[in-house]
């Protein structure tokens, strides 16, 4: 309580307060998000790399991973880690003994959930190969996506708040594929509420720099 105090005192004087409301309810929305998120593989590290079966195999093992965490109360952590299941679904194993080898994976957990991965494997086996992970930006882009980047360290330095608190470098790039792709769109997060003035700005400045809204770049 005292440091709710604290911190309220300190919103107030920054005039702010309407910051974190947002802030707060903008959590809800990305929590209510979370409960059905079928493309979480495509946010893993690497996903890109996979081929078109082993990529299928980490969105059905992603999918298993969500179901476990949640019948059992368990972070996904618990169960797997994310580069667990990325070298599970690049290796393909066909035996137990071959899920020992996999790099940070406590045995105990290979014992437990063992069986049942290689029952998703094979199960994956016989999906449809039509999952999709983003690949790094090409070099045009990433030019645009430092130059926001740059644009937006500075701001975040002027009001004393963290750059991500701005945009965040997923954000970024999914706004910068989908304009190349003619599909320009920002999210609400930033078209409306305290960083908009700031952020939407700076975006499509450096987009119009780049002949990049229409898809042009």
């Amino acid at each position: 309580h005292s440091l709710h105090r604290l911190l309220r005192k300190m919103l107030n004087e920054q005039d702010r307060v309407k910051w974190f409301e947002e802030e707060s309810q903008g959590l809800f929305t990305v929590v209510d998000r979370r409960k059905s998120n079928p493309d979480y593989y495509t946010r893993i590290r690497g996903a890109w790399r996979l081929d078109p079966q082993s990529l299928s195999t980490l969105r059905h093992l992603c999918q298993w991973r969500e179901t476990i965490s949640r019948s059992r109360d368990v972070p996904k952590s618990r169960i797997a880690k994310d580069n667990v299941l990325l070298d599970i679904a690049k290796q393909m194993p066909e035996s137990k003994r071959q899920l020992f080898d996999i790099d940070d994976w406590h045995h105990g957990s290979v014992r437990r959930y063992g069986e049942l991965i290689l029952e998703e494997i094979e199960a994956s086996r016989q999906k449809k190969n039509d999952a999709w992970a983003p690949q790094p930006l090409s070099n045009s882009l990433n030019t645009i996506f430092k130059n926001i980047r740059k644009s937006l360290v500075k701001i975040a330095e002027e009001q004393k708040i963290p750059q991500e608190f701005l945009s965040n470098k997923r954000e970024l790039e999914d706004i910068l594929r989908n304009a190349q792709q003619g599909n320009y769109q920002l999210p609400d997060r930033i078209k409306q509420g305290w960083r908009q003035p700031w952020v939407q700005s700076v975006i499509e400045s450096e987009i119009n720099k780049g002949n990049l809204k229409d898809g042009v770049l």
